[in-house]
């Protein structure tokens, strides 16, 4: 079928069958207790670099109920978009100089 003809050419651009050989074999040899464990550590090896996807600004109240400015960073990882890191500061606080230019 042509799913299937589809689904080998990935596999094959992707060295997939070559890597779970590998993976399966070595593991095999090692005999690891934790073997999901091993697993994920082999694939981890394989995964990409992760990379800064997007990053989003939003005004928001602090605890003091002040407004202030959250700027969250998002990276793929893993083949997954996920939120890695948020900071927030005080508007308030900023000087004129260090608003220029912000969009909120």
């Amino acid at each position: 079928s042509k799913q299937k003809e589809q689904a080998v050419a990935f596999y094959a651009q992707h060295n997939v069958t070559g890597a779970l050989e590998t993976l399966l074999n070595t593991m095999y040899l090692e005999a690891p207790e934790d073997v999901y464990g091993y697993m994920s550590e082999y694939f981890h090896g394989l995964s990409k670099t992760p990379v800064i996807s997007d990053i989003q600004g939003r005004k928001e109240l602090d605890d003091n109920g002040e407004m202030s400015l959250a700027l969250t960073i998002f990276c793929k990882i893993n083949g997954i978009e996920k939120a890695v890191y948020t900071y927030t500061h005080p508007i308030h606080t900023m000087d004129q100089e260090e608003c220029q230019g912000k969009t909120l």
